[in-house]
């Protein structure tokens, strides 16, 4: 078949092979890109053969998820079925096991990244029934994917969906799978459940670790036999492959009941295992470093390259970010110290271990940059270096000074993180000038609309940069939720902007943070937990995650875990800004989310809620100072609201509060329940219904007048039903996120 076509796919070269078909590399016509052909062998007619492979791409295609190889399409061509494949490069567990075992920090990081495409499929209702070694596939920059879903069923079948007796896949009583990794009910083909799953992961790790199978025998009969007689020897050696096989003995039980329940159980157990390296129940575990990169001082003004000091700090402490073994503080928060004398001060404020800080100096076409990385609050200086780079090669410190720190704090680094240094970096020094131009502007208090045209610059000079693609989502969400002008133009632009960045980078957390958010905007509120949950469970020491699961928590009604999600935001960056002013807002707790508001601004909704109508001309000059302000219509309305004006709150609330979000649409409600309006209930409906189903809320101070209301009990009824079914579809997992952890003294007190 090599130079022939298939549809409109040319194929070059065989790249594998299977019991029932080939794998080819083949171009794309018509996207003019490579992708992985399975092709059925010529002439192949075992029974069910076709419902297998039709049942591999449709399984493989409703689960939208980064460890799960993507498929593109089905097709035939003269009656040779084939499925198209996003193309991998890397080789099968399989083929590196040929080579040894792996490190027991390889293996448990390939564990919880299988774990998490099979959360993913469990959730949607499928078992993958296959795993084993050559369906784990090890990417080249260090990420897994989950293959083959030839054998995917429902958990719980589907009336009316044949079973795999009647789909000729087997015979009754009979297993499928693969012999060795099958669990013992698979083996004596009872009906299975994700434990089944859980089972055989964990053979694949246990022989992961060793470099030999678990069940033994010379044939499929023997090894089955091994299966269901025989319990899997415990990994011996140092305390690190002990403790793993503590994990893993979890999973092996021969009986389903006794095993992990859940993939996110497993993981759990996984995870307790790391910390930074792979740790050891009962030892002390490995400080986590915490960093604070202050701004670059310019040491001679220059308007053209200005822009080099702040965005140089926030792209370095974007590339640190995504590591577990260290905490960076937010660049807002360590601005500003730029210039401080007082490491005392310094370490106090951001409570930190080492402070990047420099300086740059451009003359013409050269830079010099300055860099040292010091322990504070004494002074000793762990690194120091002098760069100088071209002009043209300035996007290049980027790369070379995260290096240098991750080397001189001995940083331990796992497979994926390695894999991913140096990973965004652009192609061009055009683009990441324009790109740190764009994210200099890209806030509600800077310029949005610049900072788009900007990034839009830095994605032509460089298509391939996905933290530019993520930005420039962020931005054009910014512009659709603030500005109504192009609002549905702009959140079409979001949306694609973030799907390319996570198509160029699956694993960028800014792209997955920014794709929460217009989920949230736009009603998909568990698909938001979904993400963000991800992004946390894959870098637990990120606050950027927990910042937004601040918001997610609310949306969904889960008070108590909206207060969780800002403590530990705060325990990772004690100077984070999360919205927890707006969940106290949600509780009636006006005073309280004034002090957490940066500007005291809700202490105005307070006055307006609690009728203090002596705080009118204080309102009135609160209004002057803050007419530009988006947030304006918002404040304008409370003022009306202490006035009593209930036709003007009715007409603002139809007119300005143009909030697309959820969110916004319960504020309205709030507005209209204070003035009494009719309309106050129908606004309520409406946010539960878009994705605001907050029972707590729903229970705050502005609604008592609302309670005899039967149309707002049924408001009341959705939101719990709503909240019950997301609070038990992800507690388990954010219980598990969470455990052990401190819980800090952040001055805000949850209802519990």
């Amino acid at each position: 078949m090599i130079g022939g076509t298939l549809g409109h796919y040319r194929i070059e070269k065989r790249i594998g092979a299977g019991g029932m078909g080939m794998v080819y590399l083949a171009r794309d016509t018509r996207l003019e890109r490579h992708v992985a052909l399975k092709v059925i062998h010529e002439g192949f007619d075992e029974p069910g053969l076709r419902e297998r492979m039709w049942r591999e791409a449709r399984a493989a295609a409703a689960v939208n998820h980064p460890a799960i190889c993507q498929v593109h399409e089905i097709g035939e061509d003269s009656g040779r079925l084939f499925i198209v494949m996003e193309m991998l490069d890397g080789q099968t567990l399989e083929d590196r096991l040929l080579h040894g075992a792996l490190d027991p920090d390889e293996v448990v990081l390939v564990g919880l990244a299988v774990l998490d495409a099979l959360a993913a499929l469990h959730r949607h209702g499928l078992i993958h029934r296959d795993i084993k070694p050559s369906n784990v596939f090890l990417l080249a920059d260090g990420r897994v994917k989950l293959l083959d879903f030839g054998l995917v069923r429902p958990a719980t079948p589907v009336p009316g969906t044949a079973s795999d007796a009647a789909a000729g896949l087997t015979r009754p009583g009979v297993g499928i799978g693969s012999p060795g990794y099958m669990a013992p009910e698979q083996v004596l083909g009872r009906d299975v459940d994700p434990r089944a799953d859980l089972f055989s992961l964990a053979v694949v790790l246990h022989e992961a670790a060793t470099g030999t199978r678990v069940f033994g025998g010379g044939n499929a009969i023997e090894v089955m036999h091994a299966v269901l007689r025989e319990t899997p020897p415990p990994l011996r050696g140092s305390a690190r492959i002990e403790a793993l096989g503590r994990a893993l003995a979890g999973a092996l039980a021969r009986e389903p009941a006794d095993r992990y329940a859940t993939a996110n159980d497993m993981a759990a157990a996984l995870r307790a295992l790391q910390s930074g390296t792979l740790a050891v129940p009962g030892m002390a575990q490995p400080r986590l470093t915490r960093l604070a990169v202050l701004p670059f001082r310019m040491l001679r003004a220059d308007a053209d390259h200005d822009f080099l000091g702040p965005s140089l700090a926030d792209a370095i402490a974007l590339s640190l970010a995504g590591i577990r073994s260290i905490v960076v503080r937010s660049t807002m928060a360590s601005a500003r110290f730029a210039g401080a004398g007082d490491l005392a001060e310094l370490q106090r404020a951001l409570d930190v271990d080492v402070v990047l800080s420099g300086t740059l100096l451009v003359s013409g076409s050269r830079c010099r940059v300055t860099a040292q990385l010091v322990e504070v609050p004494l002074g000793v200086v762990r690194w120091s270096e002098r760069i100088d780079v071209s002009s043209d090669d300035i996007f290049e410190l980027q790369d070379l000074i995260t290096r240098r720190i991750v080397d001189s704090l001995k940083l331990p680094l796992t497979r994926e993180e390695r894999g991913g240094l140096g990973r965004d970096v652009p192609a061009n020094p055009a683009a990441y000038e324009l790109y740190l131009r764009g994210t200099q502007n890209a806030t509600l208090t800077r310029d949005p609309a610049v900072a788009r045209d900007l990034l839009v610059r830095a994605i032509e000079a460089d298509p391939q940069y996905a933290p530019a693609w993520a930005r420039l989502g962020h931005v054009h969400r910014l512009l659709g939720k603030y500005f109504p002008a192009r609002r549905t133009q702009d959140y079409e632009r979001a949306a694609e902007a973030v799907a390319r960045a996570l198509e160029l980078h699956a694993g960028l957390p800014l792209a997955h943070l920014v794709k929460a958010h217009i989920d949230l905007d736009q009603g998909r509120t568990e698909q938001a937990l979904e993400d963000l949950l991800t992004v946390v469970e894959r870098n637990p020491n990120d606050p950027l995650g927990y910042q937004g699961l601040v918001t997610a928590f609310r949306y969904a009604g889960m008070t108590e875990a909206s207060f969780a999600a800002h403590d530990v935001a705060r325990s990772l960056d004690p100077a984070i800004q999360t919205s927890i002013e707006f969940t106290l807002i949600m509780l009636g707790r006006f005073e309280e989310a004034a002090r957490e508001s940066p500007d005291n601004d809700w202490e105005v909704a307070a006055w307006a809620v609690r009728g203090v109508r002596e705080r009118l001309p204080d309102l009135e000059a609160f209004l002057a100072r803050n007419r530009s302000r988006p947030e304006y219509p918002f404040f304008e309305t409370f003022y009306h609201v202490l006035r009593g004006d209930t036709a003007r709150v009715e007409r603002i609330v139809e007119e300005q509060l143009g909030f697309p979000d959820p969110e916004g649409l319960f504020f309205r409600g709030i507005m209209l329940a204070l003035v009494h309006s009719p309309e106050a209930v129908k606004r309520l409906g409406h946010s539960v219904r878009s994705g605001f189903y907050s029972p707590d809320a729903l229970a705050a101070t502005p609604f008592d007048t609302l309670r005899d209301d039967p149309g707002f009990t049924a408001v009341v009824a959705e939101a719990e039903r709503r909240a019950a079914a997301t609070r038990a579809a992800v507690e388990g997992r954010w219980k598990a996120i969470t455990a052990g952890r401190a819980e800090p003294a952040t001055g805000v007190k949850s209802p519990g």
